[in-house]
C-alpha cells in the first residue's frame, strides 16, 4: 500500500494531533498509540543528542540521519522543526534540499532572528529565508510551514500581513504560535477564530486559502487547516528521565500486545532496569 501523503491528509479537511518526537522509539510509541503523523522537535532532538538544552549545535547531517532512520521505520508523515534554517538563506536552501530528499514531508521554518537571538527577523529577511527553503524543496512532495511569531494582541494587522507575505513567499502552512498567548480576543480560541476569519477574507477567488496550524495548545476551529502541531503527549528527553521513559514505553507495549513485553531483552542487553512483574 502506497504511503499516504501529507497533502492527502490535509485534503480530508480534518484535524490531526502531531506529537513531537526525537528518535525512532518515540516515533514507534506515537504510532502504536494511534497518531497518524509526527514531528521532530528541534529542542527535544537537540537535548536527546547532546544532553543539554538546544543551543543550535546540531548539523544538517545529524537531522538527515534521524529523518532517514525515522522514515525507514514508519510510513507516517514526518514534520521537521528546522528553526531558523541553519543560518543564511544559502544554508537554508542547502539544509531543506537535503532534508526533503532524506524523507521529510514538511519542514517548519521560523521568522525568529538568526541563531535564536531575541526578536523577529524583518519581513523581508523572513521571506528570503522561506523562499530559499521552498527552492530547496523543489522536485519533492515536501511542504513548507512558516512559523509566525509576531505578537497577535499588540499588532493583529501586522500578524496578518506577515502571514500573507509568508504565503506569497511559498509557505504551504502557517503556524501562528503567538495565538496561544492571546488574551485580547477572548483567549487563544477567540484569537484562532479571528485568524481563521482573516484567512478566509484574504482568500479571494484568485487566491488560495491561507492554511493555519495552531501551536502547542492545539486550539483550532472548523475554518482552519487540518494539522494541529506540538501536542506533547509522548516522551520527555534527557538522561535523568530515562527510567520513567522506559517504564512508560513498557506500559505502551504491554497494553498493545496483551501483556508481552518485547522490550525486555533489548533493555536487559542495554543494561536498563526492567520490572519483572511487567515482563514475560
Amino acid at each position: 500500500m502506497a504511503k499516504k501523503t501529507l497533502r492527502e491528509y490535509m485534503d480530508q479537511n480534518e484535524f490531526f494531533y502531531v506529537p513531537e518526537i526525537y528518535d525512532c522509539i518515540s516515533t514507534r510509541a506515537a504510532e502504536m498509540n494511534g497518531f497518524q503523523m509526527v514531528m521532530i522537535s528541534s529542542s527535544d532532538f537537540a537535548c536527546s543528542q547532546t544532553g543539554i538544552p538546544d543551543l543550535n549545535l546540531l548539523s544538517v547531517d545529524e537531522y538527515c540521519h534521524m529523518i532517514e532512520r525515522i522514515t525507514y521505520m514508519t510510513d507516517m508523515p514526518l514534520f521537521v522543526d528546522a528553526d531558523e534554517g541553519f543560518g543564511r538563506p544559502l544554508q537554508t536552501y542547502h539544509g531543506c534540499k537535503r532534508m526533503a530528499r532524506a524523507g521529510a514531508d514538511c519542514i517548519l521554518i521560523t521568522d525568529g532572528n538568526d541563531l535564536s537571538r531575541p526578536g523577529l527577523a524583518s519581513i523581508e529577511d523572513a521571506c528570503r529565508r522561506l523562499r530559499a527553503a521552498k527552492d530547496g524543496m523543489e522536485g519533492t512532495d515536501c511542504l513548507l510551514m512558516a512559523s509566525c511569531k509576531h505578537e497577535v494582541d499588540e499588532d493583529f494587522d501586522g500578524f496578518v500581513e506577515r502571514c500573507e507575505r509568508y504565503i506569497e513567499a511559498g509557505a504551504d502552512i502557517i503556524c501562528p504560535l503567538e495565538i496561544n498567548r492571546s488574551r485580547k480576543y477572548g483567549g487563544k480560541l477567540g484569537a484562532a477564530r479571528k485568524a481563521a476569519d482573516a484567512a478566509e477574507t484574504a482568500s479571494g477567488p484568485d487566491r488560495r486559502r491561507m492554511p493555519i496550524a495552531p501551536g502547542p495548545a492545539g486550539v483550532a476551529t472548523a475554518a482552519m487547516v487540518s494539522v494541529v502541531l506540538s501536542i506533547r503527549t509522548i516522551l520527555l528527553p534527557g538522561g535523568a528521565l530515562r527510567q520513567e521513559t522506559q517504564r512508560f514505553l513498557q506500559k505502551i507495549f504491554l497494553c498493545k500486545l496483551g501483556g508481552k513485553n518485547p522490550l525486555t531483552g533489548v533493555m536487559k542487553t542495554a543494561g536498563l532496569h526492567t520490572d519483572s512483574r511487567e515482563s514475560t
